[in-house]
């Protein structure tokens, strides 16, 4: 299961028809098609009706109660973007003269990236004139 295929099934699910989705998404139907089969074949159940000269989608009562899972599905995946994104922000930026980075805060960065592994320390060193 790919988010690809989440997304193809939540904007069908949104946007009442395959064809509508497909635009929105910027892909070929056939493309859309093919995800839907791809997650179908993956579950091994069918998501939604179809038929010849149905223009709207209807969903089968496992794609109805899927609908909840695939929302969840997405929440979870925006939350490892965002909790990735946070993690590589964290940085704790110091500056200090060379003697003083070398024989006072060597112990406390070590400390420091002991205790916060996620957090990257930028050390500038300024020379004392």
């Amino acid at each position: 299961m790919t988010r690809a295929e989440i997304k193809a099934f939540l904007a069908v699910v949104a946007y009442g028809s395959i064809s509508r989705a497909a635009e929105k998404l910027f892909i070929r139907q056939s493309t859309l098609s093919g995800r839907l089969r791809t997650l179908e074949a993956e579950l091994k159940e069918t998501l939604f009706k179809r038929g010849r000269g149905i223009r709207s989608t209807e969903l089968t009562a496992f794609g109805a109660s899927f609908v909840a899972i695939a929302e969840k599905w997405e929440q979870l995946w925006q939350e490892t973007l965002a909790a990735a994104d946070q993690r590589q922000s964290r940085i704790l930026c110091t500056a200090a003269i060379q003697s003083v980075n070398t024989y006072v805060l060597t112990d406390v960065y070590g400390l420091f990236a002991a205790r916060f592994p996620d957090v990257r320390l930028r050390l500038l060193i300024r020379h004392s004139d």
